[in-house]
């Protein structure tokens, strides 16, 4: 049976809606794409990179709380509720570079979860890089697909 995958993109972190593609299909070269999320305060405040992302499958979610960080906690709390549901998928790929996703990783791996990262080069958490699984830069998506 193939693996299961989650892509869960941070976009607050990373606005590079012109690589969601390649993030698909390096979602669906690892298995079986069942969830595909995108986060940001609100996604009316980008409407094209939304109809794009919306076009691609991904599920657009707004964080309007008024808290510091509430892309990060909404994303974080999303993947909890996934982790512990009974169909958890076995990848989850997340796009961002923020190192407060450190301890969220170190949960999905205490749940046996494949963890990968893509980050933007010079915006990576090294805290990151060393907690993931598997760890990328999001300019060089092509390079990966190729080698996969």
């Amino acid at each position: 049976m193939p693996s299961t995958v989650a892509l869960f993109v941070d976009y607050e972190n990373v606005p590079d809606v012109q690589l969601a593609e390649n993030w698909i299909n390096f979602a669906r070269s690892k298995g079986n794409l069942v969830i595909q999320n995108a986060y940001t305060r609100q996604w009316k405040n980008s409407p094209s990179d939304g109809s794009l992302l919306k076009r691609l499958g991904f599920r657009l979610i707004s964080a309007i709380f008024n808290i510091k960080n509430s892309v990060d906690c909404k994303c974080m709390y999303d993947c909890l509720g996934v982790v512990e549901s009974e169909s958890s998928p076995d990848i989850f790929i997340i796009v961002t570079g923020d190192g407060d996703y450190a301890h969220l990783l170190n949960i999905l791996k205490s749940h046996r979860k494949q963890t990968i990262i893509f980050a933007r080069r010079g915006s990576g958490s090294k805290k990151l890089s060393r907690i993931a699984h598997e760890f990328y830069f999001v300019d060089e998506v092509d390079n990966y697909l190729l080698a996969a």
